[in-house]
């Protein structure tokens, strides 16, 4: 992909040129596109040429003979208009929606690589708005308005050049006008490109709310809020249309302009013109076709003028694109990063520090985990359970201490090479709107389909992916909707099967099913966790009696460490958080 720069973006120059950048690739095509267009204005300029002697020799001196040999020009600079106007606005297309596919992947691919907390930052819909939305209006500025910026362009010189030529003091005066006629349709242009900026942000607001307002339907029709979500998506909606008539106002306004600036001045080139004619400075086919030239000129400086609020429209967009683009990961891989090893001894935690912003959330964490060996970590809500498993694939950084397997820094390590030895089984399960198959070999269709089954019967799922109406071809839908939830968890376990990681990680993986789905689910686990290093977030403590080490975290440091039978043992935290799940209710 195309290089990207580091320019500011609110600099209309630099934007152009980070946009521009992407048509590297195409640079034939765009010259030959560039030469159709000045091709395309040579041949307007030479169709109006023929005015002139048609309206003095043919008119004008009775010269029939000269009939014939001008409508031939004629047809043939017809022609040749005809096929550089194909050229021109065919291949300008080509380069330009190449230009948005190869940008719009960029930008795919560069939030992917963004640390975890830029995801925090950004609501699902302002990113899709981005990628969606956003790009579509810089096709726009490299599609359609470059074509009509480049012909406008040429036509506009080509036309004030031939007409200077007839005659230099009209030439001047219409370049006098030009500017002072134009500068009402820059500032437009400029308040339009704000215009765009608020447009586009509030799209992003509309589309976050829906998203959320989709993905939490259940929610939303539990709780009887359909007309609350609905008055909510109308605010933002009035919010976006007002917005929107703010540039229908300022772009309703630039044609009408344009028009009348031309209108002012053709009657000046009009009254001037006619009283050179009479005094006879200039013959009728002058001034006729210098007005046509000049005429001809008002289309194509109409169109410049739509073009700008345009343009400025598109570099709105265009802003938010790059905003995002010049992000840097917060987590990155070291210029001398390793290929991490496979494990061979195991994971330590080193006096590990961690905060979100000012608030301490883990404080000086030690702990180790054998290779072969299972270490759970059990504790209240808030207690930092799950940050301590979002460190060690590197999710997050540490503010202080180290987590190091075999002895290596992870952070000294390429990210790739360490996530590739993690599998990772959370409380809410990813799925996506593809088949079963594809959903437990994700990413990998070279995988035969044996495989598939045995990780899925591992896992306890091959009999339920049997009963569905196309077995491992079903699609399951967005968010796996078919499946119940323990299915769902168990189709998650067969993909972390699959993979074979040597490290795994299981965040809260039975917390939300009911007791039946957990036995199956457990089962699953225990298949998964065989020969493998493992890392348990518990909330169900039943599920973690069989781990080697127990640690109880409190406030962000570890208050207790042992087996289940110890811990019980000693009665602290550890058995006080036992007895409340397992205490029988008290009867009256």
């Amino acid at each position: 992909m195309a290089a990207r720069g580091d320019k500011a973006r609110g600099d209309f120059t630099g934007l152009y040129k980070r946009v521009l950048v992407y048509a590297r690739p195409y640079i034939f095509r765009l010259i030959v596109a560039i030469v159709a267009s000045a091709v395309l204005s040579v041949a307007n300029i030479g169709v109006i040429s023929r005015i002139k002697p048609f309206m003095d020799d043919v008119l004008g001196a009775g010269k029939a003979e000269y009939i014939i040999p001008i409508a031939l020009a004629i047809l043939v600079l017809g022609s040749a208009k005809c096929v550089a106007s194909y050229l021109s606005s065919y291949l300008i297309k080509y380069v330009g929606h190449s230009v948005v596919r190869d940008l719009r992947c960029d930008l795919y691919e560069h939030i992917h690589k963004l640390s975890l907390d830029f995801f925090q930052e950004e609501t699902t819909g302002s990113l899709i708005s981005r990628v969606a939305n956003d790009i579509s209006k810089v096709r726009d500025l490299v599609t359609r308005d470059l074509t009509d910026l480049l012909q406008s362009f040429f036509m506009i010189v080509g036309l004030l050049s031939y007409a200077f030529y007839l005659n230099w003091k009209f030439s001047i005066l219409a370049l006098i006008l030009f500017p002072i006629f134009s500068a009402p349709t820059l500032y437009l242009g400029k308040k339009m490109r704000r215009t765009s900026q608020q447009a586009q942000s509030k799209v992003a607001d509309i589309t976050a709310l829906m998203q959320e307002a989709f993905s939490g339907v259940r929610i939303v029709k539990a709780f009887g809020m359909e007309d609350f979500e609905v008055k909510r998506f109308f605010k933002q909606s009035m919010k976006y249309f007002g917005v929107l008539m703010r540039a229908a106002r300022v772009s309703s306004l630039t044609s009408p302009l344009v028009e009348l600036m031309g209108v002012v001045g053709g009657a000046i080139i009009f009254v001037i013109g006619g009283y050179q004619v009479l005094d006879g400075d200039m013959t009728q086919g002058d001034l006729v076709a210098i007005l046509v030239a000049l005429g001809t000129v008002y289309e194509p400086a109409k169109k410049l003028s739509r073009v700008n609020v345009s343009i400025q429209r598109a570099f709105g967009a265009a802003d938010r694109v790059f905003d995002i683009m010049d992000r840097k990961p917060k987590i990155a891989d070291a210029p001398d990063a390793i290929e991490l090893p496979q494990i061979a001894k195991g994971i330590r935690f080193d006096n590990v520090s961690f905060s979100y912003g000012d608030e301490e959330v883990l404080t000086e964490i030690s702990f180790d985990i054998p290779k072969g060996k299972i270490v759970a970590i059990v504790g209240h809500s808030g207690a930092g359970k799950t940050t301590i498993a979002n460190l060690l694939p590197r999710f997050y950084e540490p503010q202080e201490g180290s987590i190091m397997i075999d002895g290596v820094d992870i952070r000294k390590a390429k990210q790739k090479s360490l996530r590739s030895q993690i599998g990772i089984v959370t409380q809410h399960v990813i799925l996506f709107n593809d088949t079963v198959k594809r959903n437990i070999a994700y990413g990998r269709s070279d995988l035969p389909d044996e495989r598939v089954i045995e990780a899925a019967k591992a896992a306890n799922a091959h009999d339920f992916i049997m009963s569905l109406p196309k077995g491992y071809d079903t699609n399951i839908l967005e968010a796996g909707a078919r499946l119940s939830g323990g299915e769902r968890q168990r189709i998650s376990i067969a993909r972390a099967i699959l993979k074979g990681p040597p490290i795994l990680i299981l965040d809260e993986a039975t917390s939300s099913l009911d007791t039946q789905s957990e036995m199956l689910v457990q089962q699953a686990i225990m298949n998964l966790v065989k020969n493998r290093t493992v890392l348990i977030i518990a909330h169900r403590l039943s599920t973690i009696r069989a781990a080697d080490t127990i640690l109880v975290i409190d406030k962000g440091r570890i208050a207790e460490r042992g087996t289940h039978t110890a811990l019980m043992r000693s009665a602290g935290a550890y058995k006080h958080l036992y007895d409340l799940q397992f205490r029988e209710p008290e009867t009256e």
